[in-house]
C-alpha cells in the first residue's frame, strides 16, 4: 500500500491534511523526482556518468522512499484518528489561554505584607518617608580594598 492508496482510504487529500503532513508529502515527491531523474541518467547516460554509481544510488534512494512512503502511511493513519481533536485543538488555539484570576489580598495578608516593608517615618507635615540605608559601609569596603592593592603592588616593587 502506498502513502496515495491511504489517503484515499481516509478520504483526505493533500490539501486537508496539516502542514507537517504536507512536508512529509514534499519530502518523498522530492525524492521520486531524484528517484526518476538518475532513471533518466541511467537509460540515457553522458559521458562524464558512472552507470554502476547511479545504480548504487538508485538503490539508496529506493530504500529511502520506501522508508518514507511507511512513515507517511503512518502519520496518515494517526492524523485520522486524531483529525477531531486537532480541529477543535486549532478553533480553540485563536482563543487563547484564559487569564489568571487576581485574588484580592486578605486581611491575614495584609499585615504580613506591612511587617515585611520598610520602617517609615512621618514628617512633621504628615508625609511619609522611608528610610534611606546607609553607604558608609561600601564606602569603607573600598578604602581598605584600595590599601590592600597598593600595599601588595608596594610589596611586589621591592622583591
Amino acid at each position: 500500500m502506498t502513502w496515495r492508496e491511504k489517503l484515499a482510504e481516509c478520504g483526505l487529500t493533500q490539501e486537508t491534511v496539516s502542514n507537517g503532513l504536507r512536508s512529509k508529502i514534499k519530502d518523498f515527491l522530492t525524492l521520486e523526482q531524484g528517484y526518476s531523474e538518475v532513471q533518466n541518467s541511467i537509460d540515457n547516460p553522458d559521458m562524464n556518468d558512472d552507470v554502476d554509481e547511479l545504480e548504487s544510488d538508485l538503490e539508496d534512494i529506493q530504500e529511502a522512499m520506501d522508508s518514507a512512503n511507511k512513515q507517511l502511511i503512518r502519520a496518515i493513519e494517526i492524523y485520522d484518528k486524531n483529525k477531531e481533536t486537532y480541529a477543535e485543538l486549532s478553533k480553540n488555539l485563536g482563543k487563547g489561554r484564559p487569564r489568571k484570576v487576581t485574588q484580592e489580598p486578605t486581611p491575614n495578608n495584609v499585615s504580613s505584607q506591612q511587617q515585611t516593608q520598610q520602617p517609615t517615618q512621618q514628617a512633621a507635615n504628615g508625609v511619609v518617608v522611608e528610610k534611606k540605608k546607609s553607604s558608609i559601609g561600601w564606602l569603607f569596603f573600598a578604602g581598605f580594598a584600595a590599601v590592600v592593592t597598593i600595599g601588595a603592588v608596594n610589596l611586589f616593587k621591592e622583591k
